[in-house]
């Protein structure tokens, strides 16, 4: 059936009394293929300040309303000047056909990390294809469908600021930390996963099925585990050959490995494992040191140490299927318990450097060599909520090639 789109006008709505919308067009997109264009000139507002944009629109004279909720481009735009947002029209309202049509655009100030915008990785066309289809929604993820948790990626966009990092041990049972705890500025948004990648999402990139655990009828949405930093990003050691180390060779991963092949796959250069600082500062979501407990993971006290070598454990027991307890305030799930988590830094003591700069990204030639030299965050299911689980609590038991069924990972995208 053709769609219609006729008579297209705008509703700017402002975002406050100080800023003004002025709408240029709206546009769908011919031949229609469900998007539409719609450009605008947002002016008095601080440079600094972004917005999300929100879209809506009525058609059969008014008598009926649609919402946008997924977005070709990011809903978000920051200061004056000429602005464009694409609306996936044709999947919020697949079944329109219109001849009048009259949208309004909102744009409504981002404060901290309230107001939830999210990127979508379609991974369903498996590990042969050339390209992922991203899309971004202001609707979080459906809990009741798997394809969040399979054939997709879900990542939430957290804003940048200023956070306390590390801190000194007090009392937490074999932790090792950064301390004292300092302030770090992260300067750049990016987004988060929402979820530990799960052994089907790395088989959907990778081809592969490597973990430990391998319940047929459990293991699609349980995280991936047995995955090395060299299978992640590229060897951090070889002996001849290329080695891709952060941060001296910044975000460049080998082609065939996970992050390479989702970089080349979704257009994105910065796809990578957050660094520690961004790990923390998502994982503390506003608060400085918030002990967890069995409500926000799977741990030993819940199943988590229950038969943790049996390779064919069902939900009940080892790893949980992601997203199986309460989200933190930022509406990321296991950022404690279910398996520890790599990162991008490197290890080499757990103690600050002299200078701590913005965007801190750990140390250039870490110590170790081919032992000891990734950081890994988070704890895993085989231990208790009580036994060391905090923020600022890490890890520098993994060499680039260390496997652990215990052991995973979740990654982000960072902006420019």
């Amino acid at each position: 059936m053709k769609k219609l789109i006729a008579a297209c006008s705008v509703v700017a709505a402002l975002a406050s009394a100080a800023t003004t919308i002025e709408v240029v067009s709206a546009n769908q997109r011919w031949p229609w293929n469900g998007m539409m264009d719609v450009d605008f000139t947002i002016s008095g507002s601080e440079s600094s300040t972004a917005y999300r944009i929100g879209l809506s629109a009525t058609y059969n004279n008014g008598a009926n309303k649609v919402y946008a909720r997924s977005y070709l481009t990011e809903p978000i735009v920051e200061g004056d000047g000429d602005k464009r947002v694409t609306w996936d029209l044709g999947a919020d309202c697949p079944e329109l056909k219109a001849d009048d049509f009259s949208v309004t655009v909102t744009a409504t100030p981002l404060v901290g990390n309230d107001i939830p915008v999210y990127m979508v990785i379609d991974l369903s066309s498996g590990p042969e294809s050339a390209k992922y289809p991203v899309r971004y929604t202001t609707t979080p993820p459906d809990l009741s469908d798997d394809k969040c948790r399979t054939t997709e990626m879900w990542l939430r966009r957290i804003r940048a600021g200023v956070f306390k990092m590390g801190g000194a041990n007090g009392g937490v049972t074999g932790a090792s930390t950064l301390s004292p705890a300092k302030d770090i500025t992260l300067t750049k948004d990016f987004y988060m996963a929402v979820f530990e990648t799960t052994q089907q999402q790395w088989h959907q990139v990778m081809g592969t099925w490597p973990s430990f655990r391998t319940n047929l009828n459990h293991r699609a949405t349980r995280p991936v585990e047995q995955i090395t930093r060299d299978d992640i990003r590229g060897p951090l050691w070889v002996s001849s050959g290329t080695a891709y180390r952060w941060p001296e060779d910044g975000h460049v991963a080998a082609p065939d490995s996970f992050v390479g092949r989702m970089q080349s796959r979704i257009g994105m250069s910065r796809f990578d494992l957050p660094t520690e600082a961004q790990w923390e500062y998502a994982c503390r979501a506003g608060r400085h040191d918030s002990p967890p407990d069995a409500t926000l993971g799977r741990f030993s006290e819940n199943g988590g140490n229950a038969n943790p070598d049996d390779r064919n454990a069902d939900a009940s027991s080892a790893t949980a299927k992601v997203g199986s307890y309460l989200s933190n305030a930022w509406g990321l799930y296991d950022m404690f318990g279910n398996v520890w988590e790599i990162v991008l830094d490197r290890w080499k003591e757990s103690s600050w450097p002299d200078e701590v700069v913005n965007d801190y990204g750990g140390p250039s030639n870490a110590q170790g060599g081919a032992t000891g030299d990734v950081v890994v965050k988070s704890q895993s299911c085989t231990w208790g909520a009580w036994y060391g689980a905090r923020q600022y609590r890490r890890n520098n038991n993994f060499s680039g090639n260390y496997k652990s069924k215990n052991c995973g990972a979740r990654f982000c995208v960072t902006l420019d």
